[in-house]
């Protein structure tokens, strides 16, 4: 029975040594997580360029704005453009049914022109 004992209390030693390490992991995630927030509310809000101008077909020098279909050269994926920001970046879209958003560089994209057949 003194084995016993003896057992259960060094698995009462680890048990404690294990959470006092998640704890401080814990908190050192807490201030991770702090730094972040500070760094996305210091960020410019985005802004889209369609409703800065009145011309909707100015944006960037390329012609792509909000609701255009356009291709992404990389990879050939169809994306629906969602955001123009100002520094080069749109935010973009699957054309699936549960499409992911991604940001990609303006530059990466082509506007899709479709074929009129006759």
């Amino acid at each position: 029975m003194e084995v016993f004992t003896v057992f259960l209390g060094l698995l009462g030693v680890f048990w404690a040594i294990l959470n006092i390490i998640l704890f401080f992991k814990l908190w050192g995630m807490t201030n991770d997580v702090m730094a972040i927030k500070e760094y996305l509310l210091s960020k410019e809000k985005p802004q889209d360029i369609s409703d800065e101008t009145n011309d909707d077909s100015v944006s960037l020098n390329v012609g792509i704005k909000k609701g255009d279909i356009v291709i992404n050269k990389e990879n050939g994926e169809e994306l629906i453009v969602l955001q123009v920001y100002p520094d080069g970046d749109v935010t973009c879209k699957t054309n699936k049914k549960f499409g992911l958003r991604r940001v990609v560089k303006i530059d990466c994209l082509e506007k899709f022109e479709e074929t009129k057949e006759n």
